[in-house]
C-alpha cells in the first residue's frame, strides 16, 4: 500500500494568488469528477464556457511544461557581444541629455554662457 496523495489541498500550498488557486482546485475537482459543471460554475462565478477555457488552457500549459528536455546540462551560453549599434545610441542620448541641459541653462541664466563667466557688480 503507498503513501496517499494530497489531492487538491497540494494547491494550497503553491505560490499564487487565492482566486488562481480557488480557480484550479475547482478544475481539478471537475477533471476529477468530483464536482458537476454547474457547482464550477457557482464556486467560481463563471459560465461554462469561460471555465472550459479556463480547463483547456491549464491542461495545454500543464502538457507542454511535461514535454521532455534536452538531456544533460544546458550548455552554458557566452556572452552576447556589445552591441556597436546600442552603444551608439546610448551615447548620443548622452549627448543629446547634455545639450538639453545646457539650453535650459541658456534659456533660465543667459548671463553665464557669455564670455568671461558671470558679471559682478
Amino acid at each position: 500500500m503507498g503513501r496517499r496523495t494530497k489531492g487538491v489541498s497540494l494547491v494550497r500550498e503553491l505560490e499564487a494568488s487565492a482566486t488562481a488557486r480557488r480557480r484550479l482546485e475547482v478544475i481539478l475537482a471537475l477533471l476529477w469528477g468530483e464536482i458537476e459543471m454547474a457547482e464550477a460554475q457557482a464556486r467560481l462565478g463563471l459560465c461554462a464556457s469561460r471555465i472550459d477555457v479556463l480547463r483547456r488552457r491549464m491542461l495545454a500549459d500543464a502538457l507542454a511544461s511535461l514535454e521532455p528536455g534536452r538531456p544533460g546540462r544546458p550548455s552554458k551560453e557566452a556572452e552576447p557581444a556589445p552591441d556597436p549599434l546600442a552603444a551608439k545610441v546610448e551615447s548620443l542620448r548622452e549627448e543629446l541629455e547634455i545639450e538639453r541641459v545646457r539650453t535650459q541653462i541658456a534659456l533660465t541664466m543667459p548671463h553665464l554662457l557669455k564670455k568671461g563667466g558671470p558679471q559682478r557688480r
